[in-house]
């Protein structure tokens, strides 16, 4: 009786293990990805901070024009996806003493608006597609759609989870610090 306890205890943490690990390669797969982009067609920003954590990647990047931070969060589904953008949404347009513009925008993915606070300076860019929510913050509306446009490149279209895609396996090794 106790062995077999034993056993599926072994069996059941070897199985979440396997797990934990999956889903970090789909967040590190991703972050290498945006960073490359990033660091590719956008000289001028140098990456500032990261954190990577379960189901989220947070980047700052800098330049003499400021920062930007991109925050992409990986969702189980699209449902739940919708959810999350709604509720960011909501929350974005409903901050205290603050007159917030929203505009809707084409391209970047299933659902996506511009932000514009009013007296502040910069933009921010909130989008989903497929079961990601993408959240993109620049010093200018410009910067905003530039940044928002690689990471929207690197998604899937499909529906399907990133932790449930073979294509989500290979990243490149990269020493990683959270913030």
């Amino acid at each position: 009786m106790n062995f077999r306890f034993l056993l599926s205890f072994v069996l059941l943490l070897a199985f979440a293990s396997t797990l934990i690990v999956f889903a970090q390669e789909a967040e590190l797969s991703l972050y290498t990805k945006i960073t490359n982009s990033i660091e590719k067609n956008e000289p001028e920003w140098k990456l500032d901070r990261k954190a990577i954590m379960s189901n989220q990647v947070i980047i700052r990047w800098t330049s003499g024009k400021g920062r930007s931070f991109v925050s992409v969060s990986l969702l189980s589904s699209e449902i739940e996806a919708t959810e999350a953008f709604k509720s960011r949404l909501n929350l974005l347009m409903n901050i205290p003493e603050t007159k917030t513009s929203k505009s809707e925008l084409k391209g970047f993915g299933d659902a996506c608006y511009l932000l514009k606070n009013e007296g502040a300076v910069g933009a921010n860019i909130i989008f989903r597609k497929g079961s990601y929510t993408v959240e993109v913050f620049a010093p200018s509306v410009e910067i905003a759609k530039r940044f928002a446009q690689h990471v929207s490149d690197l998604l899937p279209t499909s529906n399907k989870s990133p932790k449930l895609t073979a294509q989500w396996h290979g990243f490149h090794h990269r020493t990683l610090s959270l913030c």
